[in-house]
């Protein structure tokens, strides 16, 4: 198959991903947080009852998205795989890329603060 397309188009994707992972994020960011005070509590609160570091976390919970887009990739070609997908994989690159946005927060936290986000406040 060839895969043929302007500049155009594909800067039209990007921007169109990008509008729908601000909503995405908006949609979930109670998943994410107990409260407004700590955007990324879900991460760190997880982070003290296992021992690993928030950035571990969001690692492991975007695992599952990755497995699922490389499975896809493998996938490609291969007429004797029949798998049937629990969401469509455009929603799990979504919410792959809005994990890699919050990793990036993350990252230009502890650069500026030195260290993790603060824990999660008890519930």
């Amino acid at each position: 198959m060839e895969m043929k397309t302007s500049r155009d188009q594909i800067e039209a994707s990007i921007k169109n991903t990008f509008e729908k992972i601000l909503k995405l994020y908006r949609s979930k960011a109670e998943e994410y947080s107990e409260s407004n005070d700590d955007a990324l509590s879900n991460f760190t609160r997880d982070a003290a009852d296992t021992g690993l570091s928030p950035e571990m976390v969001l690692r492991i919970f975007a695992t599952k998205h990755w497995r699922t887009i490389t499975d896809y990739c493998d996938e490609i070609g291969d007429s004797s795989v029949s798998r049937k997908r629990s969401e469509p994989l455009e929603n799990r690159i979504d919410d792959l890329i809005t994990y890699l946005c919050m990793l990036k927060y993350m990252v230009i936290l502890r650069s500026t603060v030195g260290d993790s986000p603060p824990p999660a406040k008890d519930a």
